[in-house]
């Protein structure tokens, strides 16, 4: 009789801390970064506090979505850092989901949003969208320099 082995193949990418951390984090990232900006708006280290801690929550609530979605993106293609072109590559993943996510959004919700849409309709819908972007791009950036992994290259001498 032979013996059966089941040979396990382990991967070196850790699937399970960068999805699960993305998907996390992402838009509790994107929060503290709009909740930073309240220090130029200095009354008070409670007040201070209560901004960023709030921006934090609701980022995390209104960013899932589009956090999971690069997460899995980012999994499912084993990033991996090496080296500028990398971090480009990040951002343009979280600007392309976290934008296209704003506008699905906006435009899905016309009724609640008509407010928004009333008089300049592209001209604040381009704003928004881009800031949304920009907002997922660097918080996109910012967890990949903390969860994905770093390869170094071989120089040549």
């Amino acid at each position: 009789m032979t013996s059966l082995t089941n040979e396990i193949k382990e991967s070196s990418y850790p699937f399970n801390r960068v999805g699960w951390g993305y998907s996390l984090l992402g838009g509790s990232t994107g929060g503290l970064m709009v909740g930073m900006l309240f220090i130029f708006d200095y009354q008070g280290i409670e007040l201070l506090l209560i901004f960023i801690v709030s921006s934090i929550v609701l980022g995390a609530v209104f960013g899932l979505i589009p956090s999971i979605i690069t997460g899995v993106w980012i999994v499912k293609n084993e990033m991996k850092i090496q080296g500028a072109e990398d971090y480009c590559k990040l951002f343009l993943m979280g600007f392309l989901v976290s934008s296209t996510y704003a506008v699905s959004v906006v435009l899905l919700n016309y009724y609640i949003f008509e407010w928004f849409l009333m008089d300049s309709f592209s001209l604040q819908l381009f704003s928004f969208t881009g800031g949304m972007g920009l907002l997922g791009g660097l918080s996109s950036m910012i967890l990949g320099k903390l969860l994905l992994p770093k390869e170094k290259t071989l120089q040549k001498s």
